[in-house]
Formats: structure tokens, sequence, C-alpha cells
């Protein structure tokens, strides 16, 4: 067994208290959370393959961080059965990424200051949490097909609200700054309105 990803080398390597080579096929089965990052502490690049990821058959939970993100790895995601949180963070989505669609185990999604990324991409998942940070956001149409439980843009920027009222959410997650911008348009929403105070992570508002 060969891992070419330096982070996930460092992780079973710290997590098990075992030279690389000393760690199993059992050990592997064990992890349900993984970081896969394209950087190291000095901001230097470092190796990742995404075919390691298909040795980790109970994983749950994965962030991948500072990364080129390509078709070859969200086939590989698809074949993760138990895979039902994925954030992405600080990566570029190649260009020739059609969807994410696959993904139907997924149930919280987060994307955090990626480029390249549009609602195209997941415009037919059905998600519990879907969260975008440092992301600016070019209206919701493309998101009217999806369910989603919890829809959080309270650290998102925006270009405009279109299509806001004709998502099928439960509830929706904004800074109190985007609620006084756009109070006229979240007025009279048919789901639940939850406001964040500007400065900290507690609720200001909550509206029904």
């Amino acid at each position: 067994m060969e891992i070419l990803t330096q982070s996930i080398k460092d992780y079973l390597i710290e997590r098990f208290d075992k030279s690389i080579d000393e760690i199993g096929y059992s050990d592997i089965l064990e992890v349900e959370s993984l970081t896969i990052d394209g950087k190291d502490e000095n901001n230097e690049k470092q190796s990742v393959s995404f075919s390691d990821l298909k040795l980790f058959k109970n994983l749950k939970y994965l962030e991948i961080r500072n990364t080129l993100l390509t078709t070859n790895l969200f086939n590989t995601l698809e074949d993760l059965p138990y895979l039902e949180n994925l954030l992405l963070r600080k990566c570029t989505i190649r260009k020739s990424v059609s969807t994410m669609n696959n993904l139907k185990n997924i149930i919280q999604l987060r994307i955090n200051d990626c480029k390249n990324f549009n609602f195209e991409l997941i415009n037919e998942l059905n998600l519990a949490n879907l969260t975008f940070e440092n992301m600016q956001i070019q209206g919701f149409n493309l998101l009217k097909d999806n369910h989603i439980n919890v829809l959080d843009i309270s650290r998102a920027k925006f270009k405009n609200m279109n299509g806001i009222k004709k998502l099928s959410i439960d509830k929706l997650v904004i800074k109190n700054k985007d609620y006084t911008k756009y109070k006229k348009v979240l007025d009279n929403l048919k789901y639940e309105l939850i406001v964040m105070a500007d400065i900290g992570y507690y609720i200001k508002v909550k509206l029904d």
C-alpha cells in the first residue's frame, strides 16, 4: 500500500504513532475524517493524489484545501459510500468539471473561497446544510430545484438576491447588514429567516 498525499501521510503517522510503512488496511478502515491540503505549513506546494481516497472506505468527513479539483476527484468521491460531509476551502475547480450532482450521499456541503464554482455544479443535490463563505453569489435562480434544509450565506457576498424567494429551503441564515440592505426582498418569505449579528457568531434576530 502506497500513499502519495503528504497531508494524509502526516495525519496517519500522527494518529497511529507508526511509520507510514507500518500502517495497514485495518488502520485505514478506522479513519472517518480526513483533511487534504495542497500546501504545507510554510505555504509551499505539497503532493496530492486523489487516488489515495479510494483506500478510505469508511470516510464520513473530508476537507480539501489549496488544491485543484478535477473530474477525477469527484468521480472518486462518488464511490465513497459513507461520505456525508464535504468542505472545499481555497480550492480551484477545473473548468472541465461539469457537475457535482452525482455526490448523492453528501448531506453537508461547505464552499469557502473557491474559484470557478457555480450553482449549476450542485443544482440537483438535496442537502441538510449548504454553506458559502468568502464567496460572491450572483443570484439564486440556479438553486431553485434543490431542497436544502439550511442555507447559510451569512459569510458570503452578493451581487444580487434574484431568485431568493423561489428557493426550496427550510431556513436561510444571513448577516444583519445584508438583511438590512435587502429587507424589502426578504419580507414575506415562505421559509424561516435567521439573521446573524455582523460581529460575532450569535443570532441577533430570528424571524418566522
